[in-house]
């Protein structure tokens, strides 16, 4: 219930974003509705459609929500798009341009608005998106002690020395790797492990610290430095040169050269802590980024998380090279998943 209220009260900040008939409807909501609601997303000529935790929901215009579409649905028309990305952008899109060419906005509050529309193009690189057709808000969330069972597992099998070894979060889209990563930093720095740990996010897309004029809007503990709106492979090295972290903690690894990026912080002493997708396992072990820095040595564990509030699965690399060979069982039981932190090179002695 108190997680429902907070994530009212910050939808509430998201509303002055929204074109005023299209607030004036949401704010109109009653407070349990709202409290439920992860996206709202604005699509020229097609309902507004609000994500949660249990699926999409339409607006009647008569009131309350509804589970599919129906006549008399609130519709975004152009004008409704027309007057939100002004708001977004506090009426000034130039000022704002680098982020609209990046296809999003940092709203106050954190929260952040995706943008689509016809890319202008310059030299190769997106210059601005004009003609704007969807606008998607994302509700900036904390869920604190999210990462419980994490830390629980991290301790059973030698606390401070696991995190050290390098911790990759795996799990498919929607299954919480961000929320987990968010929470984790914020223990860890405070003392969660017995010692204060200093650690630095490189912030690219701003939606782990959701950072706006400059102050994190996310509690991200005691002894965290946060870097925004830099390329990740880039700013993981200027981290590691400036800040001295033991820790480098980032979201969504995606190209080689964030992985060279990794593998170069371990010659560096600091930590790698970041998330990846991947749907299963198995998926992981195909994805060639991981591979590289499993060999490299900067990344050693993985936490697979199959899905929001389910235990994560912890594999060793030796688990993912199985994977590799069609041999690794996963710590398997009953076909359900089990949070057992396997041990790097002891298959035999594996919890089935």
């Amino acid at each position: 219930m108190m997680a429902q209220k907070g994530n009212e009260s910050r939808i509430r900040q998201v509303l002055p974003a929204l074109s005023s008939r299209i607030c004036g409807v949401l704010s109109g909501l009653d407070s349990n509705l709202t409290g439920d609601i992860t996206e709202i997303r604005l699509r020229c000529g097609q309902p507004v459609v609000c994500t949660t935790a249990d699926g999409p929901v339409f607006l009647p215009l008569t009131g309350g929500i509804c589970r599919l579409p129906r006549p008399g649905l609130l519709y975004a028309q152009r004008e409704d798009l027309e007057e939100t990305f002004r708001r977004i952008c506090e009426y000034s899109v130039y000022t704002h341009e680098k982020e609209v060419s990046q296809g999003f906005v940092t709203l106050r509050g954190g929260h952040r608005a995706g943008i689509c529309g016809r890319a202008v193009i310059e030299e190769g690189q997106v210059r601005s998106i004009q003609e704007i057709c969807a606008v998607n808000i994302r509700i900036a969330r904390e869920v604190k002690d999210a990462a419980a069972p994490l830390l629980q597992g991290m301790q059973a099998a030698g606390g401070l020395r696991v995190l050290r070894e390098g911790l990759l979060l795996a799990g498919p889209p929607g299954s919480g790797k961000t929320t987990l990563l968010r929470d984790l930093v914020r223990r860890l720095s405070s003392g969660a492990l017995g010692t204060p740990l200093r650690i630095t996010v490189v912030d690219e897309r701003g939606e782990i610290g959701a950072v706006w004029e400059g102050i994190p809007q996310n509690d991200l503990g005691l002894c965290t430095d946060i870097l925004t709106g830099c390329p990740k492979a880039l700013g993981i090295e200027m981290a590691v040169r400036s800040m001295s972290p033991e820790i480098v903690a980032f979201d969504e690894l995606g190209t080689r050269e964030e992985a060279e990026a990794v593998s170069r912080c371990l010659h560096a002493g600091a930590a790698a802590l970041a998330t990846i997708h991947a749907d299963s396992p198995g998926a992981l072990a195909r994805r060639p980024q991981a591979l590289q820095l499993f060999r490299s040595g900067a990344v050693n564990r993985v936490a697979f998380l199959p899905g929001v509030g389910q235990a994560p699965l912890f594999l060793s690399k030796e688990d993912i090279y199985a994977e590799m060979a069609g041999t690794a069982g996963f710590g398997r039981s009953g076909g359900g998943h089990r949070a057992v932190l396997l041990r790097p090179a002891a298959h035999a002695h594996r919890t089935a």
